[in-house]
């Protein structure tokens, strides 16, 4: 993933083979840990970097995944309402628009054969859902 001003990110698997996330900027690469409650999960991707330097991805933990934003130094876990139950397919954090707001897709249904329910796109402003609809294409 490249972001806005040449600022690169993505996934590695460190010694210990646990998956943990990367930026790449300005000649410096710095980690993105799961905060150590959350330790027995990981970092699945890291999907953008927003303009202010915010990074969006989608963890794995509690048999669920988790979109999250990592933003000056804090870490905060983004589940769209009724996503976020162990077990379900759960939220998925994909973009970050110009103007900060998270988007991304989730599902409701947790079908063994995958997701049957239609895939959802949320946004999500800091501590705020925007009503989920279906596929669309997001407005910054």
């Amino acid at each position: 993933m490249v972001g806005p001003n040449n600022v690169a990110g993505g996934v590695y698997t460190d010694a210990t083979g646990h998956a943990q996330g990367f930026v790449y900027s300005n000649g410096t690469v710095s980690t993105i840990s799961l905060p150590s409650n959350l330790s027995s999960g990981f970092i699945q991707t890291i999907a953008a970097v927003g303009p202010n330097g915010q990074v969006v991805g989608t963890y794995y933990y509690d048999l669920t995944n988790h979109g999250f934003v990592y933003a000056n130094g804090t870490f905060t876990t983004i589940d769209a309402p009724g996503a976020g139950a162990a077990g379900s397919p759960g939220t998925f954090a994909q973009g970050i628009t110009a103007s900060g707001h998270v988007y991304g897709t989730t599902y409701f249904n947790n079908d063994p054969l995958g997701p049957t329910d239609p895939s959802y796109v949320y946004y999500w402003q800091p501590h705020v859902f925007v009503e989920p609809t279906v596929i669309g294409t997001p407005v910054a």
